[in-house]
């Protein structure tokens, strides 16, 4: 044993170097695992950019979903605003459907008034003999109420608006005209 070999025993077959007590340099040792260590480190950034590369195309289409949100967002919110606006829409109409079927009764009701005093003012004469009118119905009607009456004719206060015969066939002789 040489003691400025520094406690090595070496042989010139022998490789490998073992220190006095029969083991291992530890140099060696030390290197594997450093090579060890540094092909693990070697996998680890790999992985880790491998990381990296998914979580930036993790980020893009995390964007892209916040982008798609978003409009989803604005597109219901103007659907909201629609939907409001429709449904004001929707009372004013009804609203006005129910004032027109409240119109609709009263003008029904002032239909039938006026028809019913249109009719008041209607006279039916019976018994006159077929064509004494002589196509001038109005004009006959004026010179009879003048003749019958006895008075003159006043259109303010005798005005006939329209004047026509009923029935149109004669009734058979002997027979009066049936009142309708």
């Amino acid at each position: 044993m040489d003691p400025s070999a520094g406690g090595r025993i070496s042989t010139q077959d022998d490789t490998q170097q073992m220190d006095l007590y029969g083991q291992k340099d530890r140099s060696d040792s030390i290197e594997e695992k450093l090579a060890d260590i540094l092909g693990a480190v070697q996998n680890t950034n790999k992985v880790v950019n491998n990381l990296v590369g998914t979580v930036a195309a993790l980020q893009i289409d995390l964007t892209s979903i916040k982008d798609e949100l978003t409009k989803v967002r604005e597109k219901n919110e103007q659907t909201i605003i629609e939907v409001s606006s429709i449904r004001r829409e929707m009372m004013n109409f009804q609203s006005k459907a129910e004032d027109l079927e409240r119109n609709y009764g009263k003008m029904e009701k002032k239909i039938i008034e006026v028809e019913d005093r249109s009719r008041r003012n209607n006279i039916r004469f019976i018994g006159f003999p077929e064509g004494a009118e002589k196509n001038d119905m109005i004009g006959f009607l004026q010179d009879w109420i003048v003749q019958n009456v006895g008075t003159e004719y006043n259109p303010d206060i005798y005005r006939i608006e329209r004047a026509h015969r009923v029935p149109n066939k004669k009734p058979p002789v002997g027979n009066p005209p049936k009142n309708r």
